[in-house]
């Protein structure tokens, strides 16, 4: 499964809602990464495709009844949900300039940061280490006004927040 976005940096706009997301209802989605490196029974949208998303969109959901995955870093321009059915597992690091949602269970493997830079940082579901590997997480909300929460338990290695003007919520 492909969405292959070939005009560069900035060529799909919109300012409505945008939902990418995979055709089968298990199939895994990998985030970030470079273009050519297609896994088969996968959607996989490179940190290219992610560029080529314009800012202007009202939200951006990408969307898998399997896991998804970041591939390489990261990065979205507007408020984002990421939604997995089986799943999220962050192996790089994922920004963004707008609020950022992970509806899901996440999985952190090694050191990685997650960072708004204008909106709120929330974290659905559980948030663990990745077994066998561990797992830490440095949230950066700190050039934001907007708020972190944990709806989840949080099992990590380390977890910091950077402060700014937000609050941090454990529920």
């Amino acid at each position: 499964s492909e969405i292959d976005f070939n005009g560069g940096a900035g060529s799909v706009s919109g300012s409505g809602n945008l939902t990418l997301q995979s055709f089968g209802v298990a199939t895994p989605t990998a985030l970030g990464g470079v273009a050519g490196t297609d896994v088969s029974g996968q959607l996989d949208l490179t940190a290219a495709d992610l560029a080529a998303l314009a800012d202007g969109f009202n939200s951006l959901t990408i969307s898998s009844g399997g896991e998804i995955t970041t591939a390489g870093d990261v990065a979205f321009r507007d408020d984002a949900i990421v939604n997995a059915g089986a799943g999220i597992r962050i192996g790089s690091n994922v920004s963004n300039t707008g609020s950022l949602t992970f509806a899901g269970p996440l999985s952190v493997t090694g050191a990685r940061s997650v960072s708004s830079s204008g909106g709120s940082l929330v974290f659905q579901g559980a948030v663990s280490k990745d077994a066998g590997v561990g797992g830490s997480l440095t949230v950066d909300a700190a050039d934001s006004s907007g708020t972190v929460t944990f709806a989840g338990d949080v099992t990590l290695d380390d977890l910091t927040t950077n402060a700014g003007s937000y609050s941090v919520s454990l529920n």
